[in-house]
C-alpha cells in the first residue's frame, strides 16, 4: 500500500493513475487489506478525484472512490467537501466538472445530517459558477478569442465563441445536476412550506428542464 501510494506523487500522470489502480484493485479483492486503512484510501482517492492536475488521473480517482463500498464515509464528510470546494473554485473547467461530479456521488453516499453541513459550503460554490458568464467558463478550455479583422479569422473567431458557448452551457447543466442531487436527498418536511413553492420546482423537474429554463 505504501508503495502504490508513494506513486501519487510522481510527476507522470501515467505513474499516478497506475498507482490509483493498484490500490483499487486491493480495495476490490482484498477488503480484509485495506478496511484498517480505509482512512489512507479515502485521501489518496479523494485528492486525486478533486485535485489532481491530469484529468484521466482524476476520472480514475473518482472511480476509484466509488469502490468504497460498505463502509461509512461520514466520518470523512469534512475532508471531501474541503476536497470538493477546492475543485469547484478552480479555474480550470475540466477539473471542476470533476469536483460536480463528486457531488452528486457524496450526495447519494452521505447521510443527512452530514450532507445538510456539506450543503452549506457547497451550494455558494455552485451557484457562482452558474451565474458566472465569463472568465471560468473559458479557463481551461484552451479557448483564446482575439480581435481580427479578416474574414477567415472572423469565421475562427466565430468558431471559437460557439464552442466557448457550448462549454458553458455544458457545466452549467453539470451544476444543476449537482444541486439537483443535493437537494433531493436532503428534502424537509413538506410542512415547512416558507420556499416551498421554489424548492419542488426543483425537486419534480429533471435538471434538463431546468436547464433550458436558464438559457
Amino acid at each position: 500500500i505504501s508503495q502504490l501510494k508513494s506513486q501519487l506523487h510522481h510527476p507522470a500522470a501515467s505513474v499516478r493513475s497506475s498507482g490509483l489502480k493498484g490500490l483499487q484493485h486491493i480495495v476490490n479483492t482484498h477488503r480484509t487489506l485495506w478496511k484498517p486503512h480505509v482512512s489512507e484510501f479515502v485521501a489518496a482517492f479523494g485528492s486525486a478525484a478533486a485535485l489532481d492536475e491530469d484529468a484521466s488521473v482524476r476520472q480514475t480517482g473518482f472511480g476509484a472512490l466509488q469502490q468504497l463500498e460498505g463502509v461509512s464515509l461520514t466520518p470523512f464528510a469534512d475532508y471531501l467537501t474541503a476536497l470538493v470546494v477546492t475543485a469547484l473554485n478552480s479555474l480550470d473547467l475540466k477539473q471542476f466538472h470533476h469536483g460536480a461530479q463528486v457531488v452528486q456521488w457524496l450526495a447519494e453516499v452521505l447521510d443527512r445530517d452530514s450532507l445538510l453541513v456539506a450543503i452549506v459550503k457547497l451550494v455558494p460554490s455552485l451557484t457562482r459558477l452558474l451565474s458566472d458568464q465569463t472568465g471560468r467558463a473559458g479557463a481551461g478550455s484552451g479557448i483564446v478569442i482575439t480581435p481580427t479583422t479578416t474574414t477567415s479569422n472572423k469565421n475562427k473567431k466565430r468558431k471559437r465563441t460557439s464552442q466557448q458557448s457550448t462549454s458553458t452551457n455544458s457545466y452549467k447543466y453539470t451544476v444543476l445536476c449537482a444541486i439537483h442531487c443535493l437537494l433531493k436527498h436532503t428534502k424537509v418536511d413538506s410542512s415547512c412550506d416558507d420556499d416551498d413553492d421554489e424548492r419542488n420546482l426543483v425537486l419534480e423537474h429533471p435538471p434538463s428542464v431546468l436547464f433550458a429554463r436558464t438559457r
